[in-house]
């Protein structure tokens, strides 16, 4: 009977069954929450504070095309931008924001689909 020989058995009389030990060593949730918190403070290595932001801006990539983009996040080292009609292939362009008059020479240091992370340049 190959069934029963690989089927569940409890423990015999008076033997304790080996407690499991969880991912986080015994901690349960508490601890995967600290480790979350602890991972993200090792990726987010930002030096400025960036604040959330919902403006348009464009995008000049050498000083002759224009694009169009949504800055989500600014801070005064940097910024994230959600580019509107599709992405940018150079390394160094200039953010805009004409309403604003902010204009800033910045690199693209990552970019994932439509978004990009910026890191402003010394003027």
């Amino acid at each position: 009977m190959l069934f029963q020989r690989f089927s569940f058995q409890a423990p015999p009389q008076g033997v304790k069954p080996r407690r499991q030990r969880s991912v986080a060593g015994g901690m349960g949730a508490a601890a995967i929450e600290l480790g979350k918190e602890a991972i993200q403070q090792l990726i987010d290595r930002r030096v400025e504070e960036r604040k959330a932001t919902f403006r348009a801006g464009v995008v000049t990539v050498k000083d002759k095309e224009d694009v169009p983009c949504v800055v989500r996040d600014l801070s005064k080292s940097g910024a994230r931008i959600m580019f509107e009609g599709g992405s940018v292939n150079e390394r160094y362009i200039t953010l805009r924001m004409d309403h604003a008059g902010f204009r800033k020479d910045a690199e693209i240091v990552w970019q994932k689909g439509r978004e990009a992370g910026l890191k402003f340049r010394k003027s």
